[in-house]
C-alpha cells in the first residue's frame, strides 16, 4: 500500500476504535423494559424471537457475529501498512482473542445441535480471510488489498443497518412500542464511515501515484 498521510493514520485509528468499542456498546435500548443489548448479545437475544425459532424471520443469531468479523479483518487489513509497531501487536492480540469469542459456547449449546458446526464455520471463514488480507500483503498486492478494505467498510454500513432494520419491527411486538437505537450502533456506523473515507482517499491516492 502506499504510505498513509497523518490524517489518514488517525482516522482509521478512530474508525477501528469507534467499531470495536461500537459492537459492544449498546445497540438496542428499552428503558420501561430495562433492555440494554450490544451487538454481540443481540444474537443470543434474537433466539428468543418466535419468528426467529420457527424461521420466520431473515436472520439468525450468526448474522449478529458479521459485524464484528468484519471489523476484525478491517483490524488486520490496517495493522502492517500502518507501520506502527505497537499497534500491529495490539491488533494481532485483538483479533486473535475476538476470533476466539466466534466459537460456540459448549455450556450453552447442545451437543447435537447444528449451530456449532456452523460456529465453527463462521470461525474458519474469519481465519480464511485474516489469511486472504496476509497473503495479499506479502504478495504486494496493494490494488487488491485496498479494494478489499474499502469493500469490507462499506460492508459493515450495510449489514449494520439491516440488522437493525430486521430486529427493530420484530422487537416491537414483544414491548408494545419500538425499542430506541443505542449508542453502540451509531458510534459502529460512524467509525465503519470512517474507515470508507480513509479506504477512498488511499484508493485515490494509489490512482494519483500511477498516473505519475
Amino acid at each position: 500500500m502506499a504510505n498513509f498521510g497523518r490524517t489518514q493514520i488517525y482516522w482509521i485509528i478512530a474508525g477501528l476504535m469507534l467499531c470495536i468499542a461500537g459492537f459492544w456498546g449498546v445497540w438496542l435500548a428499552h428503558p420501561v423494559a430495562a433492555l440494554q443489548l450490544s451487538g454481540y448479545e443481540l444474537g443470543d437475544w434474537v433466539t428468543l424471537l418466535p419468528g426467529v425459532q420457527l424461521g420466520q424471520l431473515p436472520f439468525q443469531k450468526w448474522h449478529f457475529r458479521l459485524p464484528w468479523i468484519l471489523v476484525l479483518w478491517q483490524t488486520w487489513g490496517y495493522a502492517r501498512p500502518l507501520q506502527l509497531n505497537r499497534w500491529a501487536r495490539l491488533a494481532g492480540a485483538l483479533v486473535l482473542l475476538g476470533s476466539l469469542l466466534l466459537l460456540p459456547d459448549p455450556a450453552s449449546e447442545p451437543l447435537g445441535n447444528p449451530l456449532p458446526r456452523q460456529q465453527l464455520l463462521i470461525w474458519a471463514a474469519t481465519l480464511g480471510g485474516l489469511a486472504v488480507l496476509s497473503a495479499l500483503e506479502w504478495l504486494g498486492q496493494n490494488r487488491m488489498r485496498s479494494l478489499l478494505l474499502l469493500g469490507l467498510a462499506s460492508a459493515t454500513l450495510a449489514i449494520n443497518w439491516w440488522l437493525l432494520t430486521q430486529v427493530l419491527p420484530a422487537a416491537t411486538p414483544l414491548y408494545g412500542k419500538t425499542p430506541s437505537v443505542g449508542w453502540g450502533w451509531v458510534a459502529m456506523q460512524g467509525g465503519a464511515l470512517l474507515l470508507l473515507v480513509a479506504a477512498l482517499l488511499q484508493r485515490l491516492a494509489e490512482r494519483m501515484t500511477q498516473k505519475k
